[in-house]
């Protein structure tokens, strides 16, 4: 089962699962309110392609379910897709580019682990995504 520093992710045949660490839970499911409002309201906006779907968040954050993605991936698979395919997104959106926060679905590389956990890094983003759609 993969983990992280704040959440768990459950792997079943067809989602991944991922729910917030008991000792970070209020990091963790910051991370999946995050993940899901991106998904909902900022990749629409700007185009994003190259993000793992959402399928569900509760409000809370407890709970976030995304689609399997086939891992491992190399890094060099990584940067190839993000080069070729994605190019330099404009305004970006905080993803790294280790291995392990990417995988494929469809043949498509995509992004699983776009979360933010720092309440204060949330806010300044959501600024930042406010300014450049025009949503003032």
């Amino acid at each position: 089962m993969p983990t992280g520093v704040y959440r768990r992710v459950f792997i079943t045949l067809k989602w991944a699962i991922k729910t917030p660490r008991i000792n970070n839970i209020s990091s963790g499911a910051r991370c999946n309110r995050w993940e899901a409002e991106v998904w909902r309201k900022w990749r629409p906006r700007f185009g994003w392609e190259h993000l793992c779907p959402v399928r569900f968040c509760d409000p809370f954050g407890l709970i976030l379910i995304m689609d399997r993605a086939l891992q491992p991936v190399t890094f060099e698979e990584v940067k190839s897709a993000n080069d070729l395919e994605y190019g330099n997104y404009y305004p970006n959106v905080s993803v790294e580019y280790k291995p392990e926060n990417w995988g494929v679905i469809a043949g498509k590389m995509v992004c699983v682990d776009y979360g933010i956990d720092e309440a204060e890094q949330i806010i300044k983003k959501r600024l930042y995504y406010q300014q450049k759609s025009g949503m003032q």
